[in-house]
């Protein structure tokens, strides 16, 4: 029996240990309320913010790769349709028909503070600490994290990552006083929640 078709050894990706066919059925549902507080008071500008996240992740995933139980991901067709299955016919990729679901809850919260104080006219001093995150959503599917047969998670704190901020700066501006102004911003990037430059300082004009 021939060992190719045309040169074809299988109908999938043999020589990746037939990995990765996979279908996704998902829904991700995410509320972020958020609050927002700056005062300024004498020569001190001081915010803060706290965003809290909660949300859902539903939804069913296959694929060869969930393990056993779950399907091979190769069948047998005869793709020339001449009636004759050859070796290579007999490794063609399917996506598996057993799915696994997706049920879980998560929640987190992100916050922010700084505090800007004017030690003269073109001195001043800044200090911030933040805390954010982002849910992992798809980046779980197909990996231990996920409970293949519940949907829930195996380990609670994989569905968040986190990072820390500190910053601190000395501004200096010899040529022209500072004055305080007062700017309320935030911003969701990426895995960070930051509120820089919501207390800062600029030249007066």
């Amino acid at each position: 029996m021939p060992v190719t078709q045309n040169g074809v050894t299988g109908y999938s990706a043999s020589f990746f240990g037939n990995c990765c066919r996979r279908s996704y059925d998902l829904d991700y549902t995410t509320y972020a309320p958020f609050a927002q507080l700056g005062l300024e008071i004498g020569r001190f500008n001081i915010d803060g913010s706290l965003r809290y996240d909660f949300g859902r992740a539903r939804g069913s995933v296959a694929g060869a790769d969930l393990g056993a139980g779950f399907g091979t991901g190769i069948t047998t067709f005869d793709i020339n349709g001449d009636g004759v299955i050859s070796a290579p016919e007999r490794q063609v990729a399917v996506i598996p028909n057993v799915r696994s679901p997706l049920n879980y809850n998560y929640d987190y919260l992100s916050y922010s503070g700084g505090a800007n104080y004017r030690l003269t006219d073109t001195t001043a001093v800044f200090a911030r600490y933040s805390r954010g995150g982002r849910a992992n959503a798809d980046r779980l599917l197909f990996g231990p994290s996920i409970n293949t047969r519940t949907g829930g998670l195996t380990d609670q704190g994989a569905a968040v990552d986190f990072v820390r901020q500190t910053r601190g700066r000395v501004q200096i501006s010899p040529e022209r006083p500072l004055a305080l102004r007062h700017r309320v911003l935030g911003a969701y990037r990426g895995a960070e929640f930051r509120g820089d430059d919501a207390a800062f300082l600029q030249p007066r004009i």
